[in-house]
C-alpha cells in the first residue's frame, strides 16, 4: 500500500465521523484521520490507537530502581540532609 496521503481533518473521539469507532475501540482511541491520495483518487481513515501505558514523569528517563550518583556540593547543607 504505497500511499501519499495528505492529512486533511483530525477528528476527536465523539465527533460525527468517530462514533462508530468509538464503541469499536473505547477509551484506546484517540484520534480519527481523513487522508486525501491525490494520485490514487481515494479518502482514507485512520485512527490513532493507544496500545500501552505506562507511568512516566516529565523530564526523568531513570528506571526507580537503578541507581545513581549525585553529587551534593559544600553549602548544600540543605540537600545533603535531605540526601
Amino acid at each position: 500500500m504505497g500511499y501519499k496521503a495528505e492529512v486533511g481533518t483530525t477528528l476527536s473521539p465523539g465527533q460525527n465521523g468517530t462514533k462508530r469507532l468509538l464503541r469499536q475501540y473505547g477509551d484506546q482511541l484517540v484520534c480519527v484521520r481523513y487522508r486525501y491520495d491525490k494520485l490514487s483518487g481515494k479518502r482514507l481513515k485512520t485512527v490513532e490507537l493507544i496500545v500501552d501505558e505506562q507511568d512516566w514523569v516529565p523530564g526523568v528517563n531513570i528506571a526507580p530502581d537503578r541507581l545513581v550518583s549525585i553529587r551534593v556540593e559544600f553549602g548544600e547543607s540543605e540537600l545533603r540532609e535531605q540526601v
